[in-house]
């Protein structure tokens, strides 16, 4: 999905659907003006010696798609949990729709519903059977039901599987089938709990895009997930728990601005062929790469439909069509036929793209026959990045000089600068923003947990 069509479809949330009963799902969420779906106070859970909640606090406003990140062993299983008063809790409140919750309020209970990583359908029922099943746990009366069911059917795509039993399923329709058991009573709180385990890619985009028109027609999502890629894709908001606590909270941009790398830069070393980066390097080139500190504007490329690795020039191909079809040129108004592209040709050994680029002459290339520096010149290299004012970290993965750095208008521009007065050719050129992973292990650490 676009990002253009992911926020027309959260623009259309501003149009509630209307249930059977003929009530808008927005009326009902709102219940008392202005009310937190959600509010957790100072919730304190602990497991004899454990501290599993540490004074945890959440609030959640209607119509969020809320991402609920965390380590294994961090607490969010026993958030929600605790949230839905399946466990009991020490110390703390939490309140649903404005209103305190408890065991027997089950009033709260029926306007929730509950979507669990592990399948929880009855093997011996059908598709329809498990989803009515379930949707008569709220509703009570079969012609309404029957409704509901039909619709839920439908949204999630199971037309035609109806009278199968789960087992017949394949792993992508059993999901979509745990989907519908947990939807079809027309939840305004619905919590997903990483619906898209196992999954393949087209399964897993149906649901993501199922959960948006989910979110568009009223309901308010708490989604929780490992793979980051998503929650960077649906949720509005994301909170990052560790330990028991929140220890971040806010949009995608927002988590993003609070670590200190603004850019991550990845330039290949001449001398090591054609054979583009390492596949260390390569794996950590996103979805967004971009090269932006040099003027070079290939952010577009997603929206050109090019792959990612249309973001740099092939150093032996000699042409900038890939920076030529993403437009790159007229948007960052290099003049034709100056590389408008995404990166520099060293094996053409044309200055064109640096001097647009306004980079000393040679820097955008260098004689196609230039030896690979020796390891004195690499250590000299690294500790002359190092000292630049934006570096972070520089370190050579291979034949790849990696650099992370603070946000800064001619990051690129100083790298190529240091390459060029040191007579070192290079190729490919990546620059990317800090993904969301690298937020959760910058926030987290990266030791692995139980």
């Amino acid at each position: 999905m676009t990002r253009d069509a992911k926020d027309a479809t959260r623009a259309a949330g501003a149009t509630r659907a209307t249930d059977a009963a003929g009530t808008t799902r927005a009326t009902r969420a709102e219940g008392a003006a202005g009310s937190l779906v959600v509010e957790v106070s100072n919730l304190v859970k602990r497991y004899k010696e454990t501290i599993a909640l540490d004074h945890f606090n959440l609030s959640i406003e209607p119509g969020e798609v809320f991402g609920l990140l965390g380590p294994n062993g961090s607490g969010k299983t026993t958030a929600i949990n605790c949230i839905l008063q399946l466990l009991t809790y020490d110390k703390g409140e939490v309140r649903l729709f404005g209103e305190a919750m408890a065991p027997t309020r089950y009033d709260l209970k029926s306007r929730i519903g509950v979507v669990p990583q592990n399948l929880a359908v009855f093997e011996e029922l059908t598709v329809r059977e498990n989803i009515d099943y379930f949707c008569a746990l709220y509703v009570p009366d079969k012609g309404r039901r029957r409704a509901l069911v039909d619709e839920a059917i439908r949204f999630v795509g199971l037309e035609g599987y109806e009278r199968f039993r789960p087992k017949k399923l394949s792993g992508g329709l059993a999901r979509r089938l745990n989907i519908a058991c947990g939807i079809a009573h027309k939840p305004e709180l619905i919590i997903l709990d990483e619906p898209t385990v196992a999954v393949d890619p087209q399964s897993r985009n149906a649901i993501l895009e199922g959960i948006l028109r989910l979110n568009a027609e009223g309901s308010t999502i708490i989604y929780t997930s490992h793979y980051m890629e998503e929650v960077e894709e649906i949720c509005s908001r994301i909170m990052i728990m560790d330990k028991g606590r929140g220890v971040a909270c806010g949009t995608n941009s927002e988590l993003k601005a609070m670590i200190g790398t603004g850019e991550k830069l990845r330039i290949q070393l001449a001398g090591a062929g054609a054979a583009g980066l390492s596949a260390d390097a390569d794996a950590n080139v996103s979805r967004e790469t971009f090269v932006s500190s040099a003027g070079t504007a290939a952010a577009g490329m997603a929206g050109a439909g090019l792959p990612a690795a249309a973001a740099a020039v092939d150093p032996s191909a000699g042409t900038a069509a890939a920076g030529a079809a993403m437009g790159a040129g007229a948007a960052a108004g290099l003049p034709a036929g100056a590389a408008g592209a995404a990166a520099v040709d060293p094996a053409a050994g044309t200055a064109a793209a640096g001097a647009a680029m306004g980079l000393p002459a040679g820097a955008a290339g260098a004689d196609a026959d230039a030896a690979v520096p020796t390891a004195p010149a690499h250590a000299d290299l690294l500790a002359r990045v190092r000292e630049l004012p934006h570096t972070l970290r520089a370190e050579l993965e291979g034949d790849v000089l990696a650099v992370d750095c603070t946000a800064g208008a001619h990051n690129l521009a100083d790298v190529l600068d240091l390459l060029s007065a040191q007579g070192i050719a290079f190729g490919r050129i990546y620059a990317e923003p800090p993904t969301l992973n690298d937020v959760f292990l910058e926030i987290t650490g990266t030791e692995l947990r139980d």
